[in-house]
C-alpha cells in the first residue's frame, strides 16, 4: 500500500570471477547463546553462457538466555534452507534464468508464535511446522537500449504453517503472479515503461473436516515514466488501473476497480546538496486475511468491506560530501479502508528517517 519489497538472490557472477569456471564458499558459525550452530555451502559454476548455483545453510541450537538470565522458551533455531539458480545468456544479452528457494522451520514456538505471550494462563510452547517456497521464471536482454526493452517474470511463493498439535491444522499462503513489460529508452537518462501485472492469491485454513479459503484474483495496467529534463532535476510519475476480484470463506464475491497514480522529483540545489518529494495514491483492493482466522469465524459476512486506498507523502534531503553522506525525510501514510476481518479500519502512520553513510572502496 505504502511500496513494496523486491530482493534479489545472488548469481553466479557474484561469486566467481569472470572466466572463473567453478568456485564456491564455506561458512561456519557458533554462537554461544543458544549453543547455535550454522553451516552455509555455496557452490557455483558457467561456461559458455550458462550458470549455475547451488546453496543449503542449516542452523541449529537451543532457546536462548535474555539479559536477566531467563532460558526465552520457544526461541531455538532449527532452520533449512536453499536456492537453486540456473540461467542462460547468449552474446546478444538474451538471459533467461530459473529460480528456486525453500526455507524450512520445525520447532517449538509460543502458543501464538508471531505475538509470544497471549493473554489469560500462560500456555505451552507447541510445534510449528513452517514452510516457504519461492519459485520465478525470468527473461530480460541485459543489452536492450532504443524501443525494444522487454522482461517477462513469472512467479509462484508459497507459506505454509503447520500445527499438528492440537487440532492438526495447517494454513497456507499461496500467489502466482505475472509481469510483461517493456522499457521505452528514450535516451541514456529517459525512459518510459509500460506494461500489465496480474496476481492470482489464496488464503487457506485446513483440518480434519474444515476446509476454508479466501481468493483474490487481480489484472493490472501500468506505465511510469523516469525523466531528467534538465542537469540536477529528476522527475518520475506512473498512472496504473487495477481490476480486482475477490472470493469469500462463505462464497460471497466482489468485483473492485481502481486507479492509482505516483510523482516525484528530485534537484540538486548544489553538487552535494539535493531536495527530493513525492507523492501516490494507491488502489489496494481487499486483502486475504490471516488464515488461522477463518476457523475461529466461518460464517462471515462480507457485507462491510470496501477496497482499500492508500496516500503517501515524503519530503526529504540528501548531502554528500566525498565519501560521506548525509540524509533525512519526513513522511506521512494514510490506509483508508483497511482490511479487518468483516470490516474496515482507517488509520495514519507519519514520523522521520535521519541516516549517515561513510564508504570507502571495501566497504562503507
Amino acid at each position: 500500500m505504502a511500496g513494496s519489497v523486491v530482493f534479489e538472490t545472488v548469481d553466479a557472477g557474484d561469486i566467481l570471477e569472470d572466466g572463473q569456471p567453478i568456485g564456491g564458499n564455506l561458512r561456519l558459525a557458533y554462537g554461544d547463546n543458544g549453543n547455535t550452530f550454522t553451516g552455509a555451502l555455496t557452490v557455483a559454476g558457467q561456461h559458455n553462457g550458462f550458470e549455475w548455483l547451488g546453496y543449503l545453510k542449516s542452523a541449529q541450537g537451543k532457546d536462548y538466555t535474555a539479559g536477566a538470565g531467563d532460558k526465552v522458551s520457544g526461541t531455538g533455531a532449527d532452520l533449512q534452507s536453499g536456492l537453486v539458480k540456473l540461467a542462460y545468456e547468449s552474446d546478444q544479452g538474451d538471459r533467461i534464468e530459473f529460480s528456486a528457494q525453500r526455507l524450512r522451520d520445525a520447532a517449538f514456538r509460543p502458543f501464538r508464535a508471531n505475538m509470544g505471550g497471549v493473554a489469560g494462563p500462560v500456555r505451552d510452547d507447541r510445534l510449528y511446522d513452517t514452510t516457504r517456497t519461492s519459485v520465478s521464471l525470468s527473461y530480460e536482454n541485459t543489452m536492450a537500449a532504443g524501443m525494444w526493452d522487454p522482461k517477462l517474470v513469472v512467479g509462484f511463493s508459497e507459506s505454509l504453517v503447520n500445527v499438528p498439535n492440537p487440532w492438526q491444522s495447517e494454513g497456507t499462503s499461496a500467489t502466482w503472479s505475472l509481469t510483461a513489460q517493456n522499457t521505452f529508452n528514450l535516451s541514456e537518462r529517459d525512459t518510459v515503461t509500460v506494461g500489465l501485472d496480474a496476481y492470482d492469491r489464496n488464503g487457506l485454513y485446513e483440518a480434519p473436516g474444515v476446509r476454508l479459503e479466501e481468493t483474490a484474483r487481480n489484472i493490472g495496467i501500468f506505465a511510469q515514466a523516469r525523466l531528467e529534463p534538465v542537469d540536477r532535476l529528476k522527475l518520475s510519475f506512473g498512472l496504473r488501473a487495477d481490476r480486482q476480484r475477490f472470493t469469500g470463506v462463505n462464497g460471497w464475491r466482489d468485483t473492485n476497480s481502481g486507479l492509482s497514480g505516483n510523482a516525484s522529483v528530485s534537484y540538486g540545489l548544489t553538487e552535494a546538496l539535493t531536495l527530493r518529494a513525492g507523492v501516490s495514491s494507491v488502489f489496494g483492493g481487499i486483502d486475504i486475511e490471516d488464515n488461522y482466522i477463518y476457523e475461529r469465524s466461518p460464517l462471515w459476512s462480507y457485507t462491510g468491506l470496501q477496497p482499500s486506498r492508500s496516500e503517501n507523502i515524503v519530503a526529504g534531503v540528501d548531502w554528500t560530501d566525498g565519501n560521506l553522506t548525509l540524509g533525512g525525510e519526513v513522511f506521512q501514510t494514510k490506509i483508508n479502508k483497511a482490511r479487518g476481518a468483516e470490516e474496515n479500519f482507517d488509520f495514519e502512520s507519519r514520523g522521520f528517517n535521519l541516516g549517515g553513510t561513510y564508504g570507502w572502496d571495501g566497504g562503507f
